[in-house]
């Protein structure tokens, strides 16, 4: 998991006006994007041969009765999304995921800096992503992320998800790495049979893992399940997700913590640092972690607080971490339409993760500055609408609607 966080927020400009003085560019009225299934579907969840999304042009409004500067606009949620398809075979419930405890809803999260559900949110991304080439969004995914949008993915185990998380698209392939996930599981068993206690049993279990499946050792980004399997090489992320799984099949509560720039396991009263295999009282988090950051030379960042510097999440929200890194990958590399389409995909599985909502706040802005910069004024006006749909902040979608004008304007004095 990324070990930064951000310290600035973006910068709101004060000048008032109202969109009546813009000429801004609308996008076209109708935007298709296509996602194309594989042609045998033999795996679990079986998905459309073709489905297609399309997205309503949406037009912010400014009400005049109030302040000029405060849009109005509600988000019209997406009527074509076709159904999901019934799974083609009956899915082995796991045990429930270990309910966090009672956590306060960040400000930063997703879920309280923007006012569209996450997956709604990512359709319309992936719609404007798609128009510069890009294919943000596969058939699998797209069932999972709707499977999930009422806050529980009833069609897909986690294992299954976090394939296609890491990228294998191809059912084949998927089947193969299932049945190695099968073979761990076998494994763990013998492994774990003497444990007498629940911590015993996630130490047992850890300890395994570490000299088995993991035994090549931590790679820093290696978050990819797909590459632990290939390799052995894993990082917080891909060795907490696989702990998980691998405790779920031996009938263990299991699920997460994220803090600032990590991850790991819980169990109910212990925490489990899968990198290094500590087992530690869970009543000692706060603690354990602030003298972690402060070894490390971090702080808690914007999206946590000193009394309380992690985020508690469950099986599809330790997934979260996967395309959050993504995401962080894309914004380095300046691909920032794909990691909008990133962080919402980690908002779809948890938009409680308090980092998800800053993330997302700089990704926007990042491309719609490119866009300007780049001359690609509809675009740009394309972002600065769908930002203004979805966010909860109007001064920011007013900045951009502001400089929008203004980069029109002199397009046409020259």
């Amino acid at each position: 998991m990324r070990s930064k966080s951000f310290h600035t927020r973006l910068l709101l400009a004060s000048i008032g006006f109202t969109l009546a003085s813009l000429a801004v560019a609308a996008p076209p009225s109708t935007i298709t994007y296509t996602v194309v299934a594989p042609a045998q579907t033999t795996y679990t969840v079986v998905s459309p041969a073709a489905a297609t999304y399309t997205v309503a042009e949406q037009s912010p409004v400014f009400s005049s009765a109030t302040n000029s500067n405060s849009p109005t606009t509600s988000y019209t949620p997406i009527s074509t999304v076709p159904p999901i398809a019934a799974p083609a075979v009956a899915i082995e419930t796991p045990p429930a995921t270990f309910a966090p405890s009672n956590e306060p809803l960040a400000p930063t999260s997703y879920m309280a800096s923007y006012r569209a559900n996450a997956f709604q949110a990512l359709m319309q991304a992936v719609n404007l992503d798609s128009q510069a080439g890009q294919q943000p969004l596969t058939a699998d995914e797209l069932n999972l992320f709707r499977d999930a949008a009422d806050g529980r993915a009833e069609h897909w185990t986690m294992a299954e998800a976090v394939l296609v998380a890491s990228g294998v698209t191809d059912r084949g392939d998927r089947q193969r790495y299932m049945a190695q996930l099968d073979q761990i599981t076998e494994d763990a068993k013998v492994a774990t049979a003497k444990a007498k206690t629940p911590q015993g049993k996630a130490k047992s279990l850890i300890r395994f893992l570490l000299k088995g499946p993991m035994n090549a050792g931590y790679v820093s980004d290696q978050f990819n399940m797909r590459e632990l399997l290939d390799t052995s090489h894993f990082n917080c992320v891909s060795s907490a997700v696989l702990f998980m799984i691998v405790g779920h099949r031996l009938n263990m509560e299991v699920a997460a913590v994220q803090r600032p720039g990590h991850i790991f396991a819980r169990i109910p009263g212990f925490d489990v640092e899968t990198t290094s295999g500590g087992v530690y009282p869970s009543e000692n988090r706060v603690e354990r972690i602030t003298k972690q950051l402060a070894k490390e030379n971090e702080d808690f960042g914007d999206a946590y607080t000193a009394d309380r510097p992690y985020h508690e999440t469950g099986d599809f929200g330790a997934l979260t971490s996967m395309y959050y890194d993504t995401g962080v990958d894309d914004a380095k590399a300046k691909n920032y339409g794909n990691a909008v389409v990133n962080y919402l995909k980690a908002a779809c599985l948890d938009a409680t993760n308090p980092n998800l909502g800053i993330r997302l706040d700089h990704a926007f802005s990042n491309w719609f500055n490119a866009c300007l910069k780049n001359h690609q004024v509809s675009q740009a006006a394309s972002v600065a609408q769908l930002y203004s749909q979805i966010s909860s902040n109007p001064l920011a979608a007013n900045s951009m609607f502001q400089r929008l004008g203004a980069s029109q304007r002199q397009f046409a004095s020259r």
